[in-house]
């Protein structure tokens, strides 16, 4: 008998927490939506200013972690604040110009970027910025990051590609006789291959 209320006990404890919970996640949720709908109207005013009225083709690309539905919101919220300031959405066979977004995110916010180009201007780039939510971020898969040295020279490295190894060597970071590496500097493209515990140059190409 002790047994059974005690197992009651904790599932009313968990379903009053859940009871608890629940209206915070709804406010959240709706703060979230809030969030990119003034985001969509800020990025619509800097494509509008870009492009003055008329008619543009516009795609939408999403990249990021947002998913149908709030693409599609984001999408109605552009077009209606377009269609305010006298940019109508057409075909692209009509269109005057084209607007190109990407939605994509870092680890902190959304970065929307819209490429426009209209006439034979030279085409310009302009972008908005929202925090991305609590509620995202629980969803999110969690990481674990692991910094290790991997090259070192006096000469600033501007990038870094580690080639041909397995995959499992790039997963866990160890290295094998079929590891390369090329390193790119300001002066030249630099390949090398993993032998006796070090970098062994291979060979280098000057940029000019």
């Amino acid at each position: 008998m002790r047994r059974r209320l005690r197992l009651e006990s904790r599932a009313s404890l968990w379903l009053i927490s859940c009871l608890l919970f629940l209206p915070s996640l709804f406010f959240a949720a709706e703060l979230f939506a809030a969030n990119l709908g003034d985001t969509a109207r800020q990025l619509a005013d800097r494509i509008a200013f870009a492009t003055g009225p008329g008619s543009i083709a516009l795609e939408v690309t999403n990249r990021s972690s947002l998913d149908e539905k709030s693409v599609r919101e984001v999408r109605s919220v552009l077009q209606a604040e377009l269609r305010a300031q006298g940019v109508h959405i057409v075909a692209a066979d009509q269109a005057v110009g084209t607007v190109n977004i990407l939605l994509s995110e870092s680890l902190r916010e959304y970065v929307w970027t819209a490429e426009i180009a209209v006439g034979p201007d030279q085409p310009r780039v302009v972008f908005a910025s929202a925090p991305r939510s609590d509620a995202s971020l629980a969803v999110a898969f969690p990481i674990t990051l692991k910094k290790t040295l991997l090259f070192a020279q006096q000469q600033p490295i501007l990038d870094a590609v580690l080639m041909d190894g397995s995959e499992a060597a790039r997963v866990s970071g160890a290295l094998s006789s079929s590891s390369r590496l090329l390193v790119l500097d300001a002066s030249r493209a630099a390949f090398y291959h993993w032998q006796s515990g070090r970098w062994e140059s291979e060979t280098s190409l000057p940029i000019i």
